[in-house]
């Protein structure tokens, strides 16, 4: 796979995991769909917010120690690049869903705001090859590699 194929795979799954959400957005916006309970507006409009930060905060944590560990060639360094982004962007889209899902029970529309804020922090996430480089900190050598979009990049 080259360094193009690479990147070009890694932001296929990105946009998926982006139109997931709206889409999931949309579809639990539509009339008739969300439910009023009011007992549950007070606890979600804190849980939510809360909840969702933690989580986020604690991947992101935990994904910085996980990229100080990571060693070995290039081709290893991907791999783990690409497991490691795929987390971060599962921390984040379960933000948005637990948001829109407690909007789905409550109709309180604070609980879209929270889950507009949680995608848009997904955003900066994005599989660039500027961020490869600096997460895994390459060499002069790896970055020519990264920044050849013919050079074998996993094979």
């Amino acid at each position: 796979m080259t360094t193009a194929e690479y990147f070009r795979a890694n932001l296929i799954v990105f946009v998926a995991l982006c139109i997931g959400q709206v889409v999931f957005a949309i579809v639990v916006t539509l009339p008739g769909v969300s439910q009023s309970t009011s007992e549950l507006h007070d606890i979600f409009q804190w849980l939510v917010p809360i909840g969702g930060i933690a989580e986020i905060s604690l991947f992101k944590y935990l994904n910085r120690k996980r990229f100080a560990s990571v060693s070995g060639n290039l081709q290893d360094k991907a791999g783990e690049y690409r497991a490691i982004m795929i987390t971060t962007w599962a921390s984040h889209e379960g933000a948005t869903f637990f948001a829109l899902i407690t909007y789905m029970l409550t109709s309180e529309p604070v609980l879209l705001l929270y889950a507009l804020l949680f995608f848009i922090l997904m955003l900066p996430e994005a599989p660039l090859r500027s961020h490869f480089i600096r997460k895994l900190a390459l060499t002069k050598e790896e970055q020519q590699i990264v920044n050849d979009d013919a050079a074998k990049l996993i094979r």
